[in-house]
């Protein structure tokens, strides 16, 4: 009698202590990649279950946070990748409809520096998915006003609405070269998209920073 006593409370002893163990891999048995909102129930006290449990409810926070930046970065790539893209079939279209009036050599030109920010565009999206080279090697000393002249430059021809410039010289930025011209490209297609009759674009500092502004 004695033994089977032992043996029962036993049995409701570990049976207490193992069910929210179970009541914790339930939860987490139904958690998938598409939803990781669910947290699993986290017993009071502060025992190993216990402990157990917020653990796995911070790692289950820190993955869905992670999740949620890679999602975004798919939409913030999408984005990035369709204006160039759409440049490149606006460019091609025109010249398949009025190949007489199309000068070679210069659409080939403009054709190479959109394929050129659309290889950026990929290698950017390499480095963030921790494949590409480490971002201190990259950085480099950019003039804005310089940034601003070469981008109008490569714009030549293709904007639809005068460009208006307020450049201060001698403003240094500490960047990656590319992804401010990338940044500024996308500026200045937004503001030729939405503006009725000029873009203005100013570069100027601003207290120990520095300022790009495209206004339309």
């Amino acid at each position: 009698m004695l033994i089977a006593l032992v043996g029962w409370i036993s049995w409701r002893v570990i049976g207490q202590t193992l069910r929210p163990v179970d009541a914790i891999r339930c939860q987490l048995s139904q958690i998938t990649f598409h939803d990781l909102s669910g947290r699993v129930p986290q017993p009071a006290g502060n025992d190993e279950v216990a402990k157990l449990a917020r653990t796995a409810n911070r790692t289950l926070g820190r993955l869905e946070h992670a999740v949620q930046v890679r999602r975004q970065l798919v939409t913030d790539a999408s984005h990035e990748l369709r204006t160039p893209l759409a440049g490149l079939r606006l460019q091609l279209e025109e010249a398949q409809m009025h190949p007489q009036d199309t000068d070679l050599e210069e659409l080939l030109g403009r054709l190479l520096g959109d394929t050129g920010r659309l290889q950026q565009i990929v290698t950017d999206l390499l480095y963030l998915a921790g494949i590409g080279a480490d971002a201190a090697a990259m950085r480099e000393r950019v003039d804005l006003a310089d940034l601003v002249r070469a981008e109008l430059a490569h714009r030549t021809g293709r904007n639809r609405l005068a460009t208006e410039i307020a450049l201060q010289e001698g403003v240094i930025v500490d960047g990656v070269g590319h992804q401010l011209s990338r940044a500024l490209a996308n500026l200045l297609d937004n503001a030729q998209r939405h503006a009725e009759h000029t873009v203005s674009v100013e570069v100027r500092r601003q207290g120990d920073g520095a300022l790009l502004v495209g206004l339309c």
